[in-house]
């Protein structure tokens, strides 16, 4: 995409490269002289080097047609001095308006041709974006929290973005202005847009199959069909979340790759077979959020027939969930994490662990239906996968113990923080005492050792200098002088040496970590 050329010199279309100080030129309005191709008249058109804060920066901005940098309006700018922009036509770096309540339109900016970068946020009552009429390109593109009913379709040169942030607008309807649009959408973010149920004009920046795309799609009420990412093959990132209106992944049955894939908020989603497709997931697949909703409608994993490897599965909140059958290729999972499912058993669990084979990262578990009948949790780490049958039966974990009794630390070393209560595991909150206990006593070995260690004066030394026998010298002679004793030479402290630590009787030979 090429950038638009304007009115300036005949053959590039550049505009003269007039720099000003701000302080000065700004501050003295032009109310006459030549006309300028768009705007009132100013005698020159004026180029601001550097980034420009009006609210920081007040004054006459008349006769500013380029800024070099970035250009911020925010609620400490004057309403008198943002319709002094009125002859402004590029910014090279970012445009930001927000949190301007008197703002009721954009026509100051009726000349406004290029800018990199545009976000436009915080001001409900703005529905108005009619005066980006002009503007003809814009590689990202931010809409939050405004009144706005369509997407604007600004200049007749515009052809896309790279990138369309639409967030918090509860009255958007219309997004028929992006079917004009010629050129691909890599990235796009809709969020909290309730009347929003209608996605099929974005089908056209969404249909090259070749373009590895991001697509969140969060908190849309209304929407009831995914149908416009039916062209979807290799993704960055998929964001599917809050959409109840969503009966099936149907619109995903071209998707093969991607890196990150986020489902939750879909209760009326029963199966994963839109997904039959799926291949990798390179980074992370989530079913259902630790802190929000899951997967309500899902009893099992049926659907993900091509399903061979995932980074990290995290499968959370889904409250039908029974069993975790259906990916019958997957073959590698490196992270495994399975949260509050109530329905789900740790059999179950065990049971895809051992289908999969090749689990190496830890496989943690937080049920109600766990298989020993207590709610709670358990930790199981890639070694865990090598225990007896037996040992596995009886509920023991690696190390031949209950659930409850797991180490404070993990086979990495890292230390595991228990979500549970101290109520409900009191063993366990009796090791994170004992542990406590253990450090409290290190640290103050260490407090009685630094005493202990700590430099003394060497006798018959004082601050002010001493001579012989601790008598002051009175002379008013300096060291070495006759009549004066000979300095006492200062004597060498050693370096008090930090003890070895000692060794632990129950830790197979290590030594206890000191507390410094």
């Amino acid at each position: 995409m090429t950038t638009p050329t304007s009115p300036g010199d005949p053959t590039t279309g550049e505009l003269p490269t007039t720099t000003f100080d701000v302080t000065t030129a700004v501050t003295t309005g032009f109310t006459t002289g030549v006309p300028t191709s768009c705007g009132p008249p100013c005698p020159a058109e004026l180029v601001f080097e550097g980034n420009l804060d009006v609210g920081a920066t007040p004054g006459d901005f008349s006769c500013v047609t380029t800024v070099q940098g970035n250009l911020r309006i925010d609620a400490d700018a004057s309403p008198a001095d943002v319709a002094t922009l009125a002859n402004l036509r590029q910014v090279a770096g970012n445009f930001t308006i927000r949190d301007q309540p008197g703002l009721a339109d954009l026509s100051a900016f009726a000349c406004l041709e290029f800018v990199h970068e545009m976000k436009i946020q915080g001001m409900p009552q703005l529905a108005d974006l009619s005066g980006l009429a002009r503007l003809d390109f814009s590689f990202s593109i931010t809409l939050e929290g405004l009144g706005i009913t369509s997407l604007p379709s600004f200049g007749p040169g515009f052809t896309g973005a790279g990138e369309l942030f639409l967030r918090d607008n509860p009255a958007l309807t219309d997004l028929g202005a992006a079917a004009q649009w010629t050129s691909v959408l890599p990235t796009l973010v809709i969020q909290n847009s309730p009347a929003l149920a209608d996605l099929s004009p974005l089908a056209g920046v969404l249909g090259d199959p070749q373009q590895f795309y991001s697509v969140s799609l969060i908190d849309l009420p209304a929407v009831t069909s995914l149908d416009v990412l039916k062209s979807l093959v290799d993704v960055g990132g998929l964001q599917l979340v809050g959409l109840p209106g969503v009966t099936d992944l149907s619109g995903l049955a071209g998707l093969e790759r991607a890196s990150l894939v986020a489902l939750f908020g879909l209760p009326q989603v029963t199966s994963l077979s839109g997904l039959a497709g799926l291949e990798r997931v390179e980074s992370s697949f989530s079913l259902g959020h630790c802190d929000k909703e899951g997967m309500d409608g899902l009893t099992s994993l049926a659907g993900l027939d091509s399903l061979t490897f995932v980074g990290k599965l995290s499968i959370a909140h889904c409250e039908a969930l029974t069993s975790l059958d259906g990916t019958p290729a997957l073959a590698h999972v490196n992270q495994l994490a399975v949260t509050d499912n109530p329905q789900l058993a740790e059999a179950a669990v065990e049971a895809f662990v051992t289908a999969v084979g090749n689990v190496p990262g830890e496989c943690l578990m937080k049920s109600a239906a766990a298989s020993d009948g207590r709610s709670g949790m358990s930790l199981r780490t890639g070694r865990d996968n090598r225990m007896s049958a037996s040992a596995r039966s009886a509920g023991l974990d690696h190390d031949g113990r209950k659930p409850e009794h797991i180490p404070l630390t993990g086979h990495a070393g890292d230390r595991v923080r228990l979500a549970s209560s101290a109520a409900a595991h009191p063993r366990v909150a009796g090791r994170q005492d004992l542990w406590y206990r253990r450090r409290m006593r290190w640290l103050c070995l260490g407090i009685v050792l630094s005493f202990a260690c700590s430099e003394r004066p060497v006798p018959g030394e004082s601050d002010g200098g001493s001579s012989s026998g601790g008598e002051p010298n009175t002379t008013g002679e300096g060291p070495g002088t006759t009549g004066s004793p000979a300095p006492r030479p200062r004597a060498r402290r050693p370096r008090p040496r930090r003890p070895r630590p000692p060794r632990c009787p129950g830790c197979a030979g290590r030594r206890v970590r000191p507390p410094w």
